[in-house]
């Protein structure tokens, strides 16, 4: 799978300092609804690593380019409400 081959590469990453599966659940509005979103992965860079030296924790969602052109506007509140919540 996708998310499988994901953790592999993060594994191997010596820059890597922790990752976490499923990290948050994320509630947001959709209309009147109010629906939740759970990202992939939080991925930690270590501090002392030059090139992720100033790199902040990052929110993955792991997709097939395909699914997310085909699904462009399915996604679209759902990476919104990640935007909000990683700020």
């Amino acid at each position: 799978s996708l998310e499988q081959d994901f953790i592999t590469l993060l594994e191997f990453d010596i820059g890597v300092a922790s990752f976490r599966e499923q990290p948050a659940k994320i509630a947001f509005r959709d209309g009147t609804k109010t629906r939740h979103y759970t990202p992939d992965f939080l991925v930690r860079f270590r501090k002392d690593w030059p090139v992720y030296k100033r790199r902040k924790p990052i929110l993955f969602e792991v997709k097939h380019s395909k699914d997310l052109a085909a699904n462009k506007e399915k996604y679209r509140k759902k990476f919104d409400a990640a935007r909000r919540y990683a700020k």
